[in-house]
């Protein structure tokens, strides 16, 4: 039986705390026929050196270089220009597998045939603190979603997309690489296109306890975040989704709002001048844009859904009450 090559990928941008444990943790698989694709994002620590020092070792492991441009997609990409597997998986440069998931992994691909096979994702905050994440869908591993139902349930997150894929699938829809977050889009449309999902028991231990990942702290990109929520608006408009499973996306758009408005006040401190208008601006126009219809009446009817200078104000004030118990008071006043 000729078995499949698995091409992962990994962008990596100075990496040097965790790269050796991650390169190590391939290494170990169970599963020999892959090749891993490390595409180094111009670091300026020791991340490329220790690339090169793998590669030296085992001639499955293959290094590239390019100009810095700080979206991981971007690594991604231009990695998948170099694949030769019939199969990939991504990985950031801090996450592990456990030794039996490429093996788990392919093995569901083989029996069903599946575009895409998602395996058990649990949330890694050190060896002695492993926690329960994602299990199939609540728990069902056997079950086999279509690339509509799979769509949804990852629109708020009901399932996860490290997985495996089938290249050919790849090929077909490409990888999106726009901004900070374009890698959920991208999900999002390898869902649409796949002819099954499944999963597996193998595990994908997504790192939680790394303070430099750019998840863990607050970053002017994230904000371009926004520009996500109303793609995949139109990629559902596009596919003739009803508009319950609309709703349920302006509802995710509306939150990413709120969230992006309270990174931008708790963070307000740390970013230059220059750069504040432009988050503003942002944040407005999504807000603007918006199509608010999914709001209850009872929602319809407070302030905040009604104008934006009081949305971002109410927004200022619930940041600043944090520490001035004044702002409650106005606040109080105002009857948020």
């Amino acid at each position: 039986m000729v078995f499949p090559k698995v091409s992962i990928i990994i962008p990596v941008f100075n990496g040097e705390s965790y790269l050796r444990e991650t390169l190590d943790n391939i290494i170990s698989q169970t599963y020999n026929n892959w090749e891993l694709i490390c595409v180094d994002d111009s670091s300026v620590d020791s991340s490329y050196s220790i690339l090169q020092e793998y590669g030296e070792k085992d001639p499955r492991i293959k290094v590239y270089k390019k100009k810095n441009e700080s979206i991981a997609a971007k690594g991604v990409k231009f990695g998948l220009n170099y694949a030769t597997g019939d199969y990939m998986m991504y990985s950031s440069q801090d996450d592990l597998f456990s030794t039996d998931l490429l093996e788990k992994n392919i093995k569901k691909a083989l029996e069903t045939d599946a575009d895409y096979v998602l395996p058990v994702m649990k949330w890694y905050h050190g060896v002695n603190d492993i926690r329960d994440g994602y299990v199939g869908v609540n728990g069902n591993i056997d079950i086999v979603l279509s690339g509509r139902e799979a769509l949804i349930l990852s629109l708020d997150w009901k399932i996860h997309g490290f997985g495996l894929l089938k290249m050919s699938l790849v090929k077909k829809t490409g990888w999106y690489d726009y901004g900070y977050d374009s890698d959920e889009y991208t999900t999002r449309i390898l869902f649409l296109n796949s002819n099954k999902i499944v999963f597996s028991d193998g595990v994908f231990y997504y790192r939680q306890n790394n303070p430099d990942a750019i998840t863990q702290k607050f970053s002017i990109i994230q904000i371009d975040a926004l520009e996500t929520c109303f793609k995949l608006e139109n990629l559902l408009i596009d596919n003739n989704f009803n508009s319950e499973e609309l709703f349920l996306m302006r509802r995710i758009t509306y939150n990413r709002i709120i969230r992006c408005t309270n990174n931008y006040f708790r963070n307000k401190s740390i970013i230059k001048k220059n750069e504040r208008n432009r988050i503003r601006k942002l944040i407005k126009s999504s807000y603007n844009k918006l199509d608010k219809g999914f709001l209850s009446r009872k929602e319809s009817k407070h302030l905040i859904n009604k104008s934006f200078t009081v949305f971002h104000l109410y927004y200022y004030f619930l940041e600043q009450k944090r520490s001035n118990p004044y702002f409650i008071k106005i606040l109080n006043i105002c009857k948020f």
